[in-house]
């Protein structure tokens, strides 16, 4: 297979990746390489941050080996930064990019090997938690999502504070290739509320498949 791009890519119709282990495909519309969609409300709001509201961008991506019951996942955000200058005479609306590497997650999705429909998202973050969220997954011909309660949060003995207390995440899929993520988030300065909320599309195709992943 020669080198891709990525839309071409996305003109190719979704299928399940060959190495997909079949007790994983429940969650199997979620494999695959993931960006956040420029234009859309990829935002977020942390009470422990001083400048509140914010944009950012970020790449993740969900993919299995062949192991039975996990799948394994790695995300990279980064803070947007406007783009505010445009040529003479041309006035597009906002844009915004990607600014330097910050939030770093990587991590798994176990499925109960005892068929009970339920799974486990346990993940660590770079600046020093661990958490779990565990939910039902729906994978019907109208529905496939993915709703997560809070479990269990663990941080290093030196992290700083506010600590978050609970996260619950909310994973969609709008259509073959765009996905909707809502994170909530409960720490000691607010309530369980909306923490992060964005709108990603699917940019190549599983790395087993992708002969261009380096």
């Amino acid at each position: 297979m020669g080198n891709t791009t990525s839309s071409d890519n996305l003109e190719k119709p979704w299928i399940i990746p060959t190495k997909l282990h079949p007790t994983l495909e429940p969650l199997a519309w979620l494999v695959g390489k993931w960006e956040t969609v420029s234009g859309t409300p990829n935002t977020g709001n942390c009470p422990s941050m001083k400048e509140g509201d914010f944009e950012y961008h970020e790449n993740m991506e969900f993919w299995n080996e062949g192991t039975p019951w996990i799948m394994e996942f790695h995300s990279q955000c980064s803070k947007a930064i406007s783009i505010l200058e445009y040529p003479e005479g041309v006035n597009p609306g906002p844009r915004v990019m990607a600014g330097a590497p910050g939030h770093v997650m990587g991590g798994y999705i176990k499925i109960d090997p005892k068929g009970s429909g339920k799974c486990a998202f346990f993940c660590c973050q770079n600046f020093g938690l661990v958490e779990i969220t565990e939910g039902d997954t729906r994978n019907s011909a109208e529905t496939k999502e993915l709703i997560l309660e809070p479990r269990a949060i663990a941080y290093t003995s030196f992290i700083g504070g506010p600590k978050v207390k609970a996260l619950r995440k909310e994973i969609r899929l709008i259509d073959e290739n765009n996905l909707a993520v809502d994170i909530f988030m409960d720490n000691e300065r607010a309530p369980m509320t909306l923490h992060v909320t964005a709108r990603y599309r699917r940019s190549r195709l599983p790395r087993q498949l992708d002969s261009h992943r380096k």
